[in-house]
């Protein structure tokens, strides 16, 4: 008999990582109880992470009281230990509109539900909105990987989660008019 091995690819890593983090997600057994079907996921991903074991040290952002702002969050609970690393969530209610996860390797998950809305019986997302609050998440997550000495580069994955219809809004607003025009796209996903 002969077995056939080859070297674990950091690619086949990567999937494998973002598959079990969806899978979880999906499944429901991520720490918080969440609202609303459509979901956003974003990881970020230092290749360091996966390409050996490793172990950063989390508790430089306890004992400096730093703070990552989940995704669209108005209000947020401070990092807080769990199984995998640190954690923060926006809740009201019981509910869980967006989390944002911290992992002992330095991967970073945020998940959101609050981007999409309801509008006449379709889901929509505002693209501007979208986009502004995935750049400004990026953007704070990078001082957070500086801060324990996660090092470039990093992968991002965005993965947007039981939806199978979205109408994206684009408002611009004319200086002339004064009115809004709304132009939509419809995209499908599997």
């Amino acid at each position: 008999m002969f077995v056939i091995t080859r070297p674990i690819d950091f690619a086949d890593e990567l999937k494998r990582f973002r598959s079990e983090r969806i899978a979880t997600i999906l499944e429901g057994t991520v720490p918080m109880v969440m609202d609303q079907e459509p979901r956003v996921v974003l990881h970020l991903v230092p290749k360091r992470a996966l390409d050996q074991s490793i172990e950063v040290d989390l508790s430089i952002l306890k004992r400096e009281d730093q703070s990552l702002r989940p995704i669209h969050a108005h209000g947020w609970d401070a990092l807080r230990y769990n199984f995998d690393g640190l954690i923060s969530a926006s809740s009201s209610d019981g509910t869980t509109s967006s989390y944002v996860q911290i992992f002992h390797n330095g991967c970073i998950e945020a998940v959101n539900t609050s981007l999409f809305r309801k509008h006449n019986d379709r889901l929509i997302v505002v693209s501007i909105a979208f986009e502004d609050e995935l750049r400004k998440f990026v953007t704070a997550s990078l001082p957070f990987l500086q801060k324990m000495t996660v090092e470039p580069p990093l992968y991002i994955m965005l993965s947007l989660l039981r939806v199978k219809a979205i109408t994206w809004v684009l408002i611009v607003a004319t200086t002339i008019t004064k009115w809004f025009r709304l132009t939509e796209t419809t995209c499908s996903c599997p």
